[in-house]
């Protein structure tokens, strides 16, 4: 059992001098309004997996975790109060997560699950030709696009399980999948971001945005942001530039080197054109795609502890960001104490207070037993049930 020893609280003095030092090389707070780390907590299993997806709900105050054991929690607020808890898979790690109204779908390499957001499985679905899956698109309420690191991707129908639509796609696949107005954007392991016909997901346009692999991109409005690899000299290393690409002409504009490490990027939808650019050390920073950072653009840290940051997420509100590590912890920053996940939040249904029974002492003759409340079994009749020719009916 590990023993949580309280913290003194420190003299005035001796923040205000830390504060000093901090300026002192630089290092400016946040300025006010910006995130700030708001909790920061040890997920189920953390002990023994990292994290490997987070995803903040779409219609409740929840936060979903996945991790490499197979297992899913959610979080509740930005007190991250568990919600639920309950495994997907025995062994194979979750490796995306999308909410729909009712429930969360949860993706791992060969099955998809859809739960109840208290932890009830609604389906599972395993198909043959699902191997090796790594990505899924909520394209509506009803329809789901299932794509991964092989040549096929099933469209299902999430009201009847059943697969709409089975088509082949070209090598290597698909590793992530975004949406526009027009298209299916779809990115793979060879550097390439394929817009495809939602009808028939063929390719209309390519972008050979990397040498090498893509670790993520995003879309908004007229832009698309891509981060990923470089190959050189035969070995893959991290591409610091940001390439961005004009959609209403679909080429490329001036690129964005970021002055970190980009593993994750997301568009901030509440901000015109602004980026959270995330690395894996465990670094980000928010940029503006009509500008280069500068010297002043404030550097934010998650305190990993030296493990790499797996996964990230940010909400419809844009109000808050997270961030899971290799090492089992999950982050959560915000831009204050009374931030949303979502402007118009459904309320979150919890379990009933269970009200404890007093004890009553063996000894105790005034208490009657009907005080302690009974199940009634669905099979079978009480002892003190009589039968019909024993009793009578009178009428008061």
């Amino acid at each position: 059992m590990m023993e949580f020893v309280p913290v003194p609280k420190l003299p005035s003095e001796v923040i205000e001098g830390y504060h000093d030092n901090m300026n002192m090389y630089g290092h400016e707070p946040p300025p006010e309004g910006e995130y700030k780390e708001i909790r920061c907590i040890m997920v189920d299993g953390g002990s023994h997996y990292g994290v490997s997806a987070v995803t903040f709900d779409s219609q409740e105050e929840l936060l979903w975790m996945g991790n490499q054991g197979g297992h899913v929690t959610s979080y509740y607020g930005l007190n991250m109060q568990k919600f639920t808890s309950f495994q997907v898979h025995a062994t194979n790690e979750i490796r995306q997560m999308v909410t729909t109204d009712t429930g969360v779908l949860s993706l791992t390499s060969d099955l998809l699950r859809l739960s109840s957001r208290h932890g009830r499985t609604s389906f599972d679905y395993r198909e043959e030709s699902m191997h090796d899956m790594q990505c899924m698109l909520l394209t509506s309420p009803e329809t789901l696009l299932l794509g991964g690191h092989q040549t096929k991707v099933l469209e299902l129908d999430l009201n009847t399980v059943e697969v709409k639509t089975e088509w082949e796609v070209e090598e290597p696949g698909c590793a992530i999948m975004r949406t526009t107005n027009k298209f299916i954007c779809t990115g793979d392991t060879s550097g390439k971001v394929l817009f495809r016909d939602p009808k028939t997901l063929k390719p209309e346009h390519v972008l050979e945005a990397h040498s090498g692999t893509i670790s993520d991109f995003d879309v908004h409005e007229n832009l698309l942001v891509t981060c990923g690899f470089a190959s050189r000299m035969g070995n893959l290393t991290v591409d610091r530039f940001l390439m961005v690409y004009d959609l209403r002409m679909m080429r490329a504009v001036a690129p964005m080197q970021a002055p970190i490490d980009p593993m994750f990027i997301r568009f901030m939808p509440t901000y015109s054109a602004r980026l959270a650019v995330v690395s894996q050390a465990g670094q980000f920073l928010l940029m503006d795609t009509g500008s280069m950072p500068s010297a002043h653009t404030f550097r934010y840290h998650v305190n990993t502890e030296g493990a790499m940051c797996t996964a990230f997420d940010v909400p419809s509100s844009c109000q808050g960001m997270s961030f899971g590590d290799s090492g089992g912890f999950l982050h959560l920053f915000a831009t204050g104490d009374h931030a949303v996940y979502n402007t118009y939040s459904r309320a979150t249904e919890f379990a009933d207070h269970v009200e404890p029974l007093h004890p009553i002492s063996i000894h105790d003759e005034l208490t009657p037993y009907s005080i302690i409340p009974m199940q009634y079994g669905t099979e079978g009749k009480l002892l003190s049930d009589w039968p019909d020719h024993l009793c009578k009916k009178v009428y008061k």
